[in-house]
Formats: structure tokens, C-alpha cells, sequence
């Protein structure tokens, strides 16, 4: 099986204090990965060092065999922040056409659809009036509408009532079936996979793989 991403002996240190320390792993395609660890384990390091964010030492990451920064990935990876990057001025509908415009081979109107659930009317209406998890849930699927191979998403479902996050997961377990690849930072990890290999990378982070 192709590796996606591949960390060999990463460390990353910050204002003298070691955020991560020589850790290597590989995540292979179509992996579903969830990185654990207690607040200060370096989860949102590792995260932004995957990103190209952060600096870090030539090759100890590679994604499709690219650094993380490489302009090539654009079109391959796409990322769900933390905080909900949606234009909240303007329509659901004219969010779903921009994104539609400015990719190639975007998702049609009709597989995004059932991806998102909604009413005609919550289209036409202010992404702005959604709610919190129905924001959520849009901004996952406009990164969705490029179809990308890999997704990094951070707190995903932060904000998501029930029906929502269980949308959401279905969601997931399609893209698996696609062998998209996709590297989760979760809030809270429990209720993410019931089946799972678990392996430590570092002292106190934890990957969690779906099987």
C-alpha cells in the first residue's frame, strides 16, 4: 500500500522547550488517523508541521512524496480549520457555485446535496443564519468539493449537535470507502472509532488507525 505521508525522526522545538521529539510514522492510503494526546502534547504542532506551517528539518516529512509546503499538494490536500472559514455575507448556494468555480472536476450540485442534508430554503438563505453545527458541517463540505486524496481536519465536529456529527461520521466512512486519506485531530476521541490499532508516536500522543 502507497504511503501518503511519511514522518521520519521529526523534532520540533520552540522557544528552547521540545514540542516533539524524534518521531516517525507513515499513514498509507486510505488511512483514517486520529492523533490523541492530552492540551500541550504537541497535537496542534505536529498538525501545523504537517501543513508546512512550521518549519521543520529537510525530509522528515513528506506528503505524496512532496514537502509539506509544495505548491503541488494545493490541489490534492484540503484542510477544515478549527474555526469555520465561511463567508457568512453571502448564500449557501453562491458558496457552493464559487467553490465550484474555481476548482476542477468539482463535486456536482447533486452529490453535494446529500452530503449536506438541507432545506431549499437554508440554500437561499446567509450562511451566516445556519447554525453553529450546520456552519460546521458546511465548511467541511465546500474543502469536499475539490475531492481532495487527503483531508486534515482539525476538531471537526467541534460545535455539531447529534444528528449533525452523526452526518458528519457517515460522511467519513463514504470517503474511506473512496480511500481518501484522512488524518483527524479530535477534541474528544472516544466515541471516534470503535475498532482501532493504537500506537504511541511520542510520550503523550497516541494514533489512533481505523480498521
Amino acid at each position: 500500500m502507497e504511503n501518503i505521508i511519511n514522518v521520519k525522526q521529526l523534532t520540533k522545538i520552540t522557544k528552547k522547550r521540545t514540542i516533539l521529539s524524534d518521531i516517525t510514522f507513515q499513514i498509507q492510503k486510505g488511512d483514517c488517523v486520529a492523533v490523541i494526546g492530552p492540551n500541550g502534547a504537541g497535537k496542534t504542532t505536529l498538525f501545523n508541521c504537517l501543513l508546512g506551517d512550521y518549519n521543520t528539518a529537510e525530509q522528515a516529512i513528506s506528503i505524496f512524496e512532496q514537502a509539506p509546503k509544495s505548491p503541488t499538494l494545493n490541489h490534492r490536500r484540503a484542510v477544515l480549520f478549527q474555526e469555520n472559514r465561511v463567508e457568512g455575507k453571502m448564500t449557501v448556494l453562491d458558496l457552493i457555485r464559487f467553490q465550484q468555480e474555481i476548482v476542477d472536476n468539482p463535486l456536482d450540485m447533486g452529490a453535494i446535496q446529500k452530503l449536506l442534508g438541507f432545506s431549499e430554503q437554508q440554500y437561499h438563505q446567509l450562511a451566516e443564519k445556519l447554525s453553529g453545527g450546520q456552519k460546521r458541517l458546511l465548511s467541511f463540505v465546500l474543502i469536499l468539493i475539490r475531492q481532495p486524496e487527503l483531508l486534515f481536519l482539525d476538531e471537526p465536529t467541534s460545535g455539531m449537535d447529534t444528528s449533525t456529527r452523526k452526518r458528519f461520521w457517515a460522511i467519513i466512512n463514504d470517503l474511506k470507502k473512496q480511500e481518501v486519506t484522512i488524518e483527524v485531530t479530535p477534541k474528544s476521541w472516544t466515541l471516534y472509532f470503535k475498532l482501532r490499532i493504537e500506537f504511541c508516536i511520542a510520550q503523550d500522543l497516541v494514533l489512533l488507525m481505523s480498521v
